[in-house]
């Protein structure tokens, strides 16, 4: 079986993600090549704009497409065409038959971590959590607008450091909130992560993802725009938010299927 990657963009989660599924793949006694090289085309077509969203899983020259994009490319609707292809697994599908009837799987391993670092402490540690929101991830003009608007109603942290995941799951845990601005799609890998810690988000409202309430699982713009600093007073409002996430967390992300049921379903083809 392959995993392929295109890295013609750098160093995105996904290749961590790719790399994960590559072990757990192993595991299950089936031969695993990972390709992760710089390629513009994949069976004819062009996959340049695919790496930051997608990965292609292939398997006796069959495949199917884990896609974490919010839209519906071109691209993807080409592959998804191609006789080969057995099927699309799309975030943005969640809410329709999807392929195989699951969810597309989140970085498990990474969660993990979450979930072991998760205390259950967001409370009794509230006094000593900085009264700012804290981002540390890649800037570009779209989050740098964001940053901007939000930071009219409340101080932020921004840091471009990479740092190592433990390090960087410790350093989440210094704030009070923390800061998911537009990226690639809906819900994110910084969301995901925030949930298993029990960390309140500030983030625009969903598109997809409903079942997600602002106010409730995470804090909106609006709401932000709303209380200013004094969101960072409100112990219980912001307690409850870190209870309700974690159990989100704990309800719809810890329990989805993992990797061995994909593929085994698609080995089976």
């Amino acid at each position: 079986m392959f995993i392929i990657n295109n890295t013609c963009w750098g160093d995105y989660p996904l290749q961590e993600y790719a790399k994960n599924l590559k072990a757990e793949v192993e595991k299950l006694g089936v031969e695993v090549q990972l390709r992760t090289q710089n390629f513009d085309y994949y069976k004819g077509i062009k996959i340049r704009n695919l790496n930051g969203d997608g990965l292609i899983l292939e398997n006796k020259s069959k495949f199917i497409i884990l896609h974490y994009g919010d839209n519906d490319t071109a691209e993807l609707q080409a592959l998804e065409q191609h006789p080969d292809c057995e099927g699309v697994i799309s975030v943005n599908r969640f809410k329709e038959q999807n392929l195989y009837n699951l969810e597309l799987p989140y970085h498990e391993k990474k969660y993990l971590l979450a979930d072991e670092m998760y205390a259950g402490d967001y409370c009794g540690s509230f006094d000593r959590l900085a009264n700012s929101g804290y981002f540390s991830g890649v800037l570009f003009p779209q989050r740098v607008e964001y940053f901007t608007e939000v930071q009219k109603h409340i101080p932020i942290t921004v840091s471009t450091d990479r740092l190592p995941q433990i390090e960087y799951f410790l350093k989440l845990k210094q704030y009070k909130v923390i800061l998911s601005p537009p990226g690639g799609c809906d819900i994110n890998t910084r969301d995901i992560e925030c949930f298993g810690l029990g960390i309140p988000i500030v983030r625009d409202e969903y598109k997809y993802r409903t079942d997600l309430i602002p106010g409730i699982h995470y804090i909106s713009t609006g709401i932000v725009q709303e209380k200013g600093f004094k969101l960072f007073e409100d112990k219980q409002y912001l307690n409850n938010i870190s209870i309700q996430s974690r159990e989100y967390y704990s309800t719809y992300i810890k329990n989805q299927p993992h990797f061995q049921t994909i593929i085994t379903n698609f080995l089976s083809i």
